[in-house]
């Protein structure tokens, strides 16, 4: 009896021991699984997250780099010191930053070596080269140097473009950075434009609307180890204690690890964004991180179970379990991956529509700009060439209109310019392109139209436009009119052809139409 004992008690402790072995096996191997697909799906977040800031980055260089090149800025660049110059570039410039709400302020710096006093709403400020001398929030920033001089000298040096550190703003204290762009006279770099996004911009779009389960979330930080973005306001700009450990494991390119943060044990996982480091201060990296309690959650579960049923429970029910959790795991990280994922992907969507909107229109008009009303007509004539349809276009001219800019000034120039785009705009439909061609001149493009609708609705636009009402002079607004049918040449042709009879509508007395 008791040799049987003695056997069935060493049975039962082999079997108790091999089970305890399976069991541990199997809590290894789902921990494992858990560590890999949190790691994978922390790598795919981070990714797509610095995807999408490089984008949107890129954009605002691109949005920047079409304001650069206005004659305003280029002007005012050339001539800090002349007054109605710079009141034409602060309109230009506050036009825009009233259409987008995410920029601080729009600043200039001209490297032009000169020095002015001003007085500005009551503060005697000086001037000088590399100091803001054009910004769009009344002045407060203007006569700014010494922050301003960090921005500058990659761009001295012939940079395309330059992100400086986030720091807090001079005019709100809230924090921004700044995207420094050259701006150029011929080939020579004679100023600056400084365009600050707002850093709550970015945290209301790429942290506080990404969650992960309850504790998982998005960081920004740079190479200082300076949290930058963090659904908590109180981190941003702060360096949080022990976080220069995981700022060095992220320049080093180690791209995960299990940190004791702020007395809770967390996974990060960072990606650098793809911007030259030549071309920021300091390197942003996107950061994953999620409390390790919460991702080991169903593992805990699990190793508690097996503990408790490692006796009773076969290894085949103990490798089920895990099976059939591996796979639930799986499925919900698959999801909440492809939810990130088209989140993201509607948000870059969506911002590059935007500025693929204002790039196409002229900022003074709201028509099409030359590049794009060109574009437009190179399209429309390859469309013709196929269906063989009519089409004919008119240049525009305002009459006398450098009497106008040199009796009243450039500012009633641009209302006139801006009442008879209106005027214009009222005649756009899907057959009827308008665009602003430069200066006073602008061209329509008549789809589908014969030569007797082209005159008639030229002729329309023309009474409209003798209609036109100011505040000031009652003088009366004209315009000539030249028109051409296309007849299948090129398209530099067919503008040459419809300007000429244009200037032979000024030789005849103006305020006509010719074709």
């Amino acid at each position: 009896m008791n040799r049987r004992i003695k056997y069935a008690s060493a049975i039962l402790i082999v079997c108790i021991f091999f089970t305890s072995l399976v069991a541990a096996g199997v809590l290894y191997v789902q921990k494992h699984h858990i560590m890999s697909n949190i790691n994978e799906l922390g790598n795919n977040y981070t990714v797509q997250a610095s995807d999408a800031l490089t984008s949107w980055v890129e954009n605002q260089v691109k949005w920047g780099k079409v304001i650069v090149k206005d004659p305003r800025i280029v002007e005012a660049c050339l001539h800090p010191e002349n007054s109605e110059i710079l009141a034409r570039a602060t309109d230009y410039l506050r036009n825009i930053h009233d259409e987008v709400d995410f920029y601080e302020n729009l600043a200039l710096v001209s490297f032009k070596d000169y020095s002015i006093e001003k007085n500005i709403k009551g503060r005697n400020i000086v001037i000088q080269k590399d100091a803001i001398f054009v910004d769009t929030v009344g002045g407060k920033t203007t006569g700014e140097v010494e922050r301003v001089k960090d921005f500058l000298p990659y761009i001295k040096a012939g940079g395309d473009y330059f992100i400086s550190d986030v720091y807090k703003s001079i005019y709100r204290g809230n924090p921004i950075f700044v995207i420094s762009i050259p701006i150029y006279d011929n080939e020579k770099v004679i100023g600056s434009l400084l365009l600050p996004p707002q850093m709550d911009f970015f945290i209301e779009r790429f942290i506080d609307d990404v969650k992960f389960g309850e504790t998982g979330y998005f960081i920004i930080a740079d190479s200082r180890g300076y949290v930058l973005a963090h659904p908590n306001r109180e981190f941003v700009l702060t360096k949080p204690e022990g976080s220069e450990e995981l700022r060095d494991k992220a320049m080093k390119g180690l791209g995960s690890a299990i940190d004791d943060f702020m007395g809770r044990e967390r996974y990060y996982v960072s990606s650098k964004l793809d911007i030259d480091s030549e071309k920021i201060e300091s390197g942003w990296y996107i950061i994953f991180s999620q409390d390790m309690k919460e991702i080991l959650k169903n593992y805990n579960r699990l190793k508690i179970v097996s503990i408790n049923l490692v006796i009773v429970l076969s290894v085949l029910i103990t490798s089920l379990m895990v099976f059939f959790n591996t796979l639930n795991e799986k499925k919900i990280k698959e999801e909440q991956l492809e939810k990130s994922k088209k989140k993201l992907e509607l948000l870059v969507d969506e911002r590059t529509k935007e500025l693929k909107i204002l790039v196409q229109k002229d900022s003074l008009t709201g028509l099409f700009n030359h590049k794009a009303i060109m574009k437009k007509l190179d399209s429309i004539i390859d469309k013709k060439v196929d269906e063989n349809l009519s089409l004919g276009i008119v240049m525009m001219d305002i009459d006398n209109f450098k009497k106008i800019n040199d009796k009243y000034g450039h500012v009633i120039g641009d209302e006139v310019l801006v009442k008879v785009s209106a005027v214009l705009n009222d005649f756009s439909d899907e057959n009827c392109c308008i665009g602003r061609y430069g200066g006073e001149e602008f061209i329509i493009i008549f789809k589908d139209k014969n030569k007797s609708e082209v005159e008639r609705i030229s002729e329309d636009i023309r009474k409209s436009i003798e209609l036109i009402s100011y505040d000031f002079d009652n003088f009366i607004t004209t315009a000539s009119f030249g028109y051409k049918m296309w007849s299948g040449e090129a398209v530099l042709d067919l503008i040459k052809k419809a300007d000429d009879n244009m200037y032979l509508a000024k030789s005849k007395g103006k305020n006509r139409i010719e074709g």
